[in-house]
């Protein structure tokens, strides 16, 4: 079984949580300075990418981690769980982060957009509770058409789940439809499907599809 690639939004995040502090340097030898390493698996399933089962440790310990040895106790789960909680409220601490918010980096609220001189779609997702988002969409085709643009809308809430995706169906409507987001750190690709066909769920032409650039705020 091949090993399932970490996705770039979830490398991002576990890398700036810890600003790359080994926990285990530091909960074993009080060292927070930076490291060169790896990010690590805490129940060493190379395909399980929660955040949560995810810590960069530095070269020797990530090796360390990962050896099995009859000769004497190796490091566990538990322990690194206990040494990452340390080194983050240490950066807490550092960085002047009030304790009672975790390290968190909002990389995915935000607006995101495509615009053409005939269609037009955004998107704003909104993280919220961990791994859930609300979805909020809007969008144009025939913008130059003198009857005006057809218009298509959504509004939704769901999950974010490991490959870093978010997946809508709306199985209530005759017309049935659905969509797959694929988060990246400055835009989404946006896939639909629609049945019977695009026609009878938002009207000709209209479609949230493609590729949506995160916009900067003002």
């Amino acid at each position: 079984m091949s090993r399932a690639k970490i996705p770039q939004l979830t490398e991002t995040t576990v890398l700036t949580q810890c600003r790359r502090r080994c926990c285990l340097c530091y909960g074993l030898d009080a060292d927070s300075r930076i490291k060169h390493g790896q990010i690590a698996h805490l129940d060493q399933n190379p395909n399980n990418n929660k955040i949560d089962n995810l810590i960069f440790l530095c070269f020797d310990h990530h090796n360390q981690y990962d050896s099995i040895t009859s000769q004497s106790k190796g490091l566990t789960p538990s322990e690194v769980k206990y040494y990452k909680k340390e080194l983050f409220d240490h950066i807490n601490a550092i960085w002047n982060i009030t304790a009672q918010r975790p390290v968190t980096i909002d990389l995915i609220t935000g607006l995101y957009s495509r615009n053409s001189e005939t269609a037009s779609a955004e998107l704003e997702i909104i993280l919220f509770n961990g791994n859930q988002v609300k979805v909020k969409g809007f969008a144009l085709y025939g913008k130059t058409s003198p009857r005006g643009p057809n218009i298509g809308d959504l509004d939704f809430i769901s999950t974010i789940n490991n490959n870093n995706m978010i997946m809508f169906e709306d199985n209530i409507h005759t017309n049935k439809y659905s969509i797959t987001i694929e988060l990246f750190e400055d835009k989404i690709k946006v896939e639909e499907k629609y049945e019977p066909n695009y026609f009878a769920y938002f009207g000709a032409g209209v479609s949230f599809g493609g590729v949506l650039l995160k916009q900067n705020k003002d």
